[in-house]
């Protein structure tokens, strides 16, 4: 995966003082070797699941009114 700076990432990471600030991506394919950003819970909070930890159903879900990855946000 390659992944280009994004100004405006790096000045909101810099400008807030942030300790961690997560960057995203969509995946390239289901089995890419990412954790992906996932909801727990309806309305629960946003977090990481690494992809050794993704059922590869889930990995490979597609969302049916996108037609894209169910899961398709990886953590860069």
């Amino acid at each position: 995966m390659n992944v280009a700076l994004n100004g405006k990432w790096l000045g909101g990471f810099q400008g807030n003082r942030f300790a961690l600030l997560p960057f995203d991506q969509e995946q390239a394919y289901p089995q890419e070797k990412v954790g992906v950003f996932v909801r727990r819970g309806k309305g629960g909070p946003l977090s990481v699941v690494e992809y050794s930890e993704l059922d590869p159903t889930l990995a490979s879900a597609i969302n049916q009114e996108t037609g894209r990855l169910r899961y398709c946000w990886s953590n860069v």
